[in-house]
């Protein structure tokens, strides 16, 4: 949608943004209450344990999905190249850090190396599309329903 209408682009990678940040933290904020019956339900009793790291991952999972969106938004702005140094970042974040965490840690060390890795592409994204849209930083910040007001004014 932001490739097919460049005038709207932005409004429209920044809306869905907000949606899916928004849609993303309420079912990590379920899933952080419901971790342990979810994981048994699905998994097993034996994987109960696995719960504390399923709760680090939940905020490096809904940067993640923001993150995604913002990727989209740089290959609509004809940005192939700044989207894959984005998502390079994550790769070299976290193979970094499993080599030197992972040896002397556990799950929980590969759950927290993850939520930073998801953390630093979410951050890469975020600085990348606001300059390849030239756009201020309140502009993320902007409610929904004046953003839909701006499409329609338009």
């Amino acid at each position: 949608a932001a490739a097919h209408d460049p005038a709207r682009g932005s409004r429209t990678v920044i809306g869905s943004l907000q949606l899916g940040l928004g849609v993303a933290a309420a079912f990590a904020a379920v899933l952080l209450a419901l971790a342990r019956p979810a994981l048994e339900l699905v998994y097993g009793t034996s994987f109960g344990h696995a719960a504390p790291a399923l709760r680090v991952l939940l905020p490096g999972t809904v940067l993640l999905a923001g993150a995604l969106i913002l990727v989209a938004g740089l290959y609509a702005l004809d940005r192939p190249t700044t989207a894959t140094a984005v998502q390079v970042s994550g790769l070299v974040v976290t193979v970094v850090g499993l080599l030197v965490f992972l040896p002397s840690g556990d799950i929980m060390t590969a759950a927290i190396v993850s939520t930073v890795s998801y953390a630093v592409v979410f951050a890469g994204a975020l600085l990348a599309y606001k300059r390849a849209a030239a756009i201020r930083w309140r502009a993320f910040f902007a409610p929904p329903a004046a953003l839909r007001a701006e499409r329609s004014a338009a």
